[in-house]
């Protein structure tokens, strides 16, 4: 039995059915699972029903329900669960879960994969909000795994002793996945491997669960590896949560006697910290709500329709930094899309792409001759089949979400011309170019701008990576300004402009943008960008025609700007930006 599955249970007959009907649908050897139900002392009519389910579904290797005196809570009941197997890897999933046909089978190509064994856990994508954390888009390692559906080697969950059973619920994911990174294992996101998960509906009860257990779990970790310092700043986070909470009704109240009582729960966790000193001293722990840098959540549904979409790369002899930006691209989730890379100069990266990008349909070229960027990107879109373009620089990334969301919003709009996601700052240091090495000091987020005439021809808004537009853009104003070889970009969405074309935009980002971490670096990069900022406007099909309506609807938008700018204190920051100019 390769995978022993487990599953656990209280009260959840509403949700056995389409959690054991998906796990026997699924497109792998039934008599390599073990189903293993940990039932934490639920009403009568979950335990027939599980009766039921482990008479109809004989076609596991094994099915066997453990009943508890108790409720145990969600991580001893796992810990429980894992000890009655003895696979290699150890699957939890929860009950209120659709796991996906080739779940399992994208799971075992991501295992074999990683042929070192260095990897203690892999997680699976949750559908149909995914978690709005984030992970690296190039090799999908991640700071933490969900316990909602992730696969653990055996080896590695029993060295570290499972889930903190002193964590009735909530948190114990996290808990266990600092613990692995500290062991020095790597957590991987498997977005191809996906279960379909309902704890985002409207159920109150189980909101207010997750809000009480988590804040007071946040508060507990710090006890078990934080400083004087950090268990300070939870004590103010708790006593913050008191004073301005989530609305449920008697939440004050349920926060209050948890505060108190966390005084006399404290023991547990000191105890495991003294014991455990040289695992605290390298847990990589950050306690910001989410612990991760969020990338915003956002509700997917199933594309009706499959279109072709052309990314396009423009490269310049740097193999290595290109070989990252590719490797992301094979993490999307949406299979239908080309490659469309078109490199200046020599033909440094076709042998890189032609040995280790097969499984990629790729389209490379490489013009001999240095011709600079836009004619490179200029070539690159001529070639492109797709109803979609995307520009990705060689040096950017695509998180795997990155294609779907797009046409998913694409078929949300359908009169959209082009859709606009959030993005990620990755301000960072090259060392090298080849070998490619680099140290990211700092990742932001940022969401999407508003887009009008007016801002727009100011300045910029659009990140070239984080837009996708609408093949008809090109077709009517061409592509991007070959005369100019920076804000080449920014002068075609100025073009595209003049057709008053429909655009929306996503919050969640889906793309991550490199930039130099220093500040001399910066200077100069923006100093390119200014060199031509005079010359976008010398373009005779920058036209713009405004009704009054329009010009009045800009007006009140960008005094509501001003306003915003104002109140947040951020006006002079603006007026000295903008002076620079």
């Amino acid at each position: 039995m390769k995978y022993d599955i487990v599953i656990v249970t209280h009260n959840s007959t509403e949700w056995l059915q389409g959690c054991f009907s998906a796990l026997s649908r699924l497109d792998y050897d039934k008599q390599e699972l073990h189903i293993i139900v940990v039932d934490n002392n639920s009403a009568f009519d979950t335990q027939k029903t599980l009766v039921y389910l482990q008479e109809k579904y004989k076609m596991f290797g094994a099915f066997d329900i453990l009943v508890q005196k108790k409720n145990y809570g969600f991580g001893k009941a796992c810990n429980i669960g894992a000890k009655a197997g003895n696979a290699p890897y150890i699957f939890m999933l929860n009950v209120d879960t659709k796991i996906e046909p080739d779940a399992l089978k994208e799971m075992d190509i991501a295992i074999r994969r990683d042929e070192y064994g260095i990897c203690g856990a892999f997680e699976m994508r949750q559908k149909p909000v995914e978690m709005g954390r984030h992970n690296d888009p190039a090799t999908m390692e991640c700071s933490w795994n969900s316990g909602a559906c992730v696969v653990y080697r055996r080896e590695v969950y029993e060295n570290l002793g499972g889930f903190d059973e002193n964590m009735f619920m909530y948190c114990e994911d996290v808990d266990l996945s600092w613990r692995i990174r500290a062991s020095g294992y790597k957590l991987i996101y498997v977005p191809r491997s996906g279960v379909f998960h309902y704890t985002r509906r409207n159920d109150n009860k189980k909101e207010f669960q997750e809000y009480i257990f988590t804040t007071y779990n946040r508060l507990m970790m710090r006890y078990k590896y934080g400083d004087l310092k950090d268990r300070k700043d939870g004590r103010r986070e708790y006593i913050h949560a008191i004073k301005m909470p989530r609305y449920f009704p008697f939440v004050r109240r349920v926060l209050l006697k948890n505060y108190i009582k966390h005084y006399f729960n404290i023991w547990p966790f000191y105890s495991w910290r003294f014991k455990n000193r040289d695992l605290v001293k390298r847990i990589p722990s950050t306690y910001i709500e989410g612990f991760e840098i969020m990338r915003n959540l956002y509700q997917f549904e199933p594309l009706r329709e499959t279109p072709l979409v052309s990314i396009i790369i423009r490269t310049s002899n740097r193999p290595d930094v290109l070989r990252l930006t590719l490797q992301a691209l094979r993490h999307q989730t949406y299979r239908n899309f080309e490659v469309i890379v078109q490199e200046d100069g020599s033909a440094d990266a076709r042998k890189m792409i032609e040995e280790e990008f097969g499984d990629l349909k790729i389209y490379y070229e490489a013009t001999g001759e240095k011709v600079g960027r836009s004619k490179v990107g200029n070539l690159a879109l001529a070639r492109a089949k797709g109803e979609f373009f995307n520009f990705l620089d060689d040096d950017d990334f695509l998180y795997p979400e990155h294609i779907e969301l797009m046409l998913a919003s694409f078929e949300k709009y359908p009169d959209a011309d082009f859709i606009v996601n959030g993005y990620m700052l990755f301000k960072q240091d090259t060392i090298s170019i080849s070998p490619y090495h680099f140290t990211v000091k700092a990742r932001e987020y940022h969401a999407p701008a508003r887009l009008d005439i007016l801002t727009m021809c100011k300045q910029d808004q659009i990140p070239i990576l984080s837009a996708m537009f609408r093949r008809h853009l090109y077709v009517k104003m061409g592509g991007l300004r070959e005369d100019i070889d920076s804000n080449e970009d920014w002068g075609m969405w100025l073009r595209f402009l003049t057709l008053k074309p429909k655009y929306y935009t996503n919050n969640r980002a889906t793309c991550a943008f490199v930039f130099p971490a220093d500040n001399g670096e910066v200077d100069e990069r923006i100093r390119s960008y200014r060199v031509n900022y005079d010359k976008v406007f010398e373009d005779k099909d920058l036209v713009f025609e405004f009704t009054a309506r329009e010009l009045n609807k800009m007006y009140n938008d960008n005094l509501v700007d001003m306003k915003n700018l104002v109140e947040s204190g951020g006006i002079n920051g603006f007026l000295n930006d903008n002076l620079a100019y």
